[in-house]
């Protein structure tokens, strides 16, 4: 009843994420999936990882596959928690913390980690809480 609960919310109020996810796992349907929490993780060659709706994208390049699956997991939830407002809250200063190069020197000149960023933390916690149980 819980994945039920989960995937009826990632469709519904989290239409965005969940459709856009959706077309990137038929994409990829090919690749190694497995379900986690009600979520799909699905493998795939890119270096970074990504949580869209109900769908996880792992690097098959990592070496610490559970600990990103708990992580991006945390991203579902923040997914179920903000729906609509999730790409523009998380999605996007998420990626631009990862990518951009002001954001890059920064974390190299402090050694700030990348999982520090208010959303990326945010995300370990959930990911860690709901994991746990």
């Amino acid at each position: 009843m819980k994945k039920f609960l989960f995937r009826l919310a990632q469709c519904t109020w989290g239409i965005p994420q969940t459709l856009t996810g959706f077309i990137i796992f038929l994409m990829l349907r090919k690749k190694n999936v497995s379900s986690f929490h009600g979520a799909f993780i699905c493998r795939w060659n890119y270096p970074y990882s990504v949580s869209l709706g109900m769908f996880i994208f792992i690097s098959d390049k990592t070496s610490c596959f559970e600990r990103l699956s708990v992580h991006e997991y945390g991203h579902c939830i923040q997914s179920l928690i903000l729906g609509i407002f999730y790409m523009p809250f998380i999605s996007l200063p998420s990626a631009l913390w990862l990518r951009l190069p002001i954001c890059k020197k920064l974390r190299r000149k402090r050694n700030i980690s990348y999982y520090s960023f208010i959303t990326e933390r945010t995300a370990d916690r959930l990911g860690e809480s709901i994991c746990r149980k």
